[in-house]
């Protein structure tokens, strides 16, 4: 009981003291829309090269690695849980998510 909780007390204090990633528009990145909650929806439109997901442990956010090809070089988004169904590789789409916690939560998707 004791390693077990060693493990959990640091494992906490390292999420705890690890720098947090600043929040900025990147130069070439999605574009901004303004929503109806007033919080700021970000939209990108290409076509979906593919989604790759990572399985996270427990107690930590699944991921899924989309690459989208809109022009020379392939955009890389990283959303929150599987968007393997609704992302499907080589279809032209454009979708519209917002940050939330430090991640991309998807919100709707249009097939182009």
């Amino acid at each position: 009981m004791l390693a077990i909780s060693g493990v959990f007390g640091g494992s906490a204090l390292y999420d705890l003291r690890k720098p947090r990633a600043k929040s900025g528009k990147p130069a070439t990145g999605p574009s901004r829309l303004a929503s109806s909650t007033g919080a700021a929806e970000l939209s990108q439109r290409g076509k979906v090269e593919k989604v790759e997901f990572f399985e996270a442990n427990v107690g930590q956010t699944n991921k899924s690695v989309v690459t989208f090809l809109n022009g020379d070089p392939a955009q890389l988004l990283v959303f929150e849980g599987d968007l393997r169904n609704a992302l499907p590789a080589g279809h032209k789409v454009q979708i519209s998510f917002r940050k939330a916690g430090g991640y991309n939560v998807l919100t709707s998707v249009i097939s182009a």
